[in-house]
């Protein structure tokens, strides 16, 4: 669960008043050669709510996967950047809140490979963006997903929610 709920400091982190971002996929496209191939992601009912600006993942040379996720913040400048070589699959997530709608993708690709393929979210279309010859990014590990009419009611519950909520039983 990602929310920033104080003021922003004056010049704080990365020279920034308002530097409130969330989860950055990849390095910069000067690192190519280390990245590509090893950022292997999974985002699973993460809630970026208030505060969040962006970064709800951004991602360069990595196979992302979210899913059941919810925006509902009102500060977004994007939610969903893609990148430089990303390949994202984003399923059954909820876009509440306006800003979240408005601003639900980003194009970072400055002209090179990328593919982000959007299935079965509420408040934004399904969409499927590529440039380049590689094959869209769709895991093929066993997981199981809800509706996205039912994030918003799923991640906010406590233990099943978003948050710190890992049981291990032993």
């Amino acid at each position: 669960m990602h929310h920033y709920l104080i003021e922003p400091a004056r010049g704080g982190s990365g020279g920034s008043d308002d530097h409130r971002n969330s989860n950055l996929i990849g390095n910069s496209k000067n690192t190519a050669e280390t990245d590509a191939g090893h950022l292997n992601c999974t985002f699973v009912c993460c809630w970026w709510g208030e505060g969040c600006s962006e970064r709800c993942p951004r991602v360069r040379f990595g196979n992302v996967h979210v899913a059941n996720c919810l925006y509902d913040g009102e500060d977004y400048t994007y939610c969903i950047g893609y990148g430089v070589y990303s390949n994202i699959y984003v399923e059954k997530c909820a876009f509440l809140s306006e800003k979240a709608k408005e601003n639900a993708l980003k194009d970072y690709r400055s002209g090179k490979d990328f593919n982000i393929k959007v299935v079965d979210c509420l408040g934004v279309e399904n969409k499927e963006l590529s440039q380049g010859d590689r094959q869209q990014f769709v895991p093929t590990y066993y997981y199981n997903t809800f509706k996205a009419e039912l994030v918003d009611n799923v991640v906010r519950k406590g233990r099943y929610g978003a948050g710190a909520t890992l049981l291990i039983e032993l």
